[in-house]
């Protein structure tokens, strides 16, 4: 059984389009679990739900930029939302305000920097995705300028923007969709500076009064010594367990369904997050393989 709940399309950071993740996830042999989790856009999750093949168990996911109320940045999964549920339109509809404001931010930045200009059509070129984020930016400026991709990577890194979601109000807008929230990369994600016991505890307890139902602790970037944290955590504060390996196609060197630096062999029992999917499943061709995977789990 493959698993891998954290994955980006085209519909946000990513350069595969959902239904090449599809493909490749449908050419793999045996059951796969997979969710689509864009950055603050379901609009990949509408292309392909109901493209499933048989094989495949789908999660709906979404991924939220959020910072918490003492300002620390955090991203929230989501899964299993009602999409026509009212919050959670109105956090989406947040989510991509704040996406046109940094990207309105970063051109200006940009263009002051480097002393270039960008046409109406430009913007308009860009903003033919529903999120635009820096990926896209980089791209686009680098063809049509000819400047290195690193150096705007590393000029970006000092435009600041204070352009994120409230973790509570994701989290509740999860909760009052039906949905289950994880804490993605809870120590942090790729380039960013690991988070110090310190900090991941007092993170931690504000998510948890906030309402979070689990952490992401198997995660393409983490060791064995990162995921012993984060169980031990995890099970102190009755969490549930998930893990995604956060591809991003071309943009990032990650594979499918890895879930781990040292590319772990996961019990199936471990993942905690599957009995949700189990309940909320109905394929009985699926919930049977289910019941031998982990039934026969040790």
């Amino acid at each position: 059984m493959l698993i891998d709940l954290h994955i980006h399309s085209t519909a946000s950071d990513g350069t595969d389009t959902p239904e090449q993740i599809l493909g490749k996830i449908s050419a793999m042999e045996g059951v796969k679990i997979f969710a689509l989790t864009d950055h603050d856009t379901i609009s990949g999750v509408e292309q392909i739900k109901d493209k499933i093949p048989q094989n495949i168990f789908f999660v709906n996911g979404v991924e939220f930029s959020c910072k918490t109320s003492g300002g620390n940045k955090c991203h929230i999964l989501g899964y299993f939302y009602d999409a026509t549920n009212k919050d959670f339109q109105e956090i989406l509809e947040q989510g991509k305000n704040l996406h046109a404001k940094k990207l309105e931010i970063r051109l200006k930045f940009l263009s002051d920097l480097y002393n270039i200009n960008f046409s109406a059509d430009d913007v308009k070129k860009l903003c033919k995705n529903e999120v635009v984020g820096k990926p896209h930016i980089v791209n686009f400026i680098s063809e049509k300028f000819g400047i290195a991709k690193i150096k705007i990577y590393e000029d970006l890194r000092k435009c600041k923007i204070d352009a994120r979601l409230d973790a509570k109000k994701v989290i509740d807008a999860i909760k009052n969709s039906g949905g289950v929230s994880i804490w993605a990369h809870p120590l942090g994600g790729e380039g960013e500076k690991c988070s110090t016991q310190a900090e991941f505890e007092k993170n931690l307890a504000e998510l948890k009064n906030f309402g979070i139902d689990g952490l992401e602790i198997y995660y393409s970037r983490y060791n064995a010594e990162q995921r012993k944290i984060l169980l031990e955590a995890a099970e102190k504060n009755n969490l549930l367990v998930s893990g995604g390996s956060d591809y991003h196609g071309k943009n990032k060197n990650i594979s499918l369904f890895e879930l781990g630096r040292d590319k772990p062999q996961i019990k199936v029992w471990r993942l905690t997050i599957l009995q949700k999917i189990f309940e909320k499943h109905s394929d009985a061709r699926i919930r049977t393989a289910f019941e031998i995977k982990l039934d026969t789990a040790t």
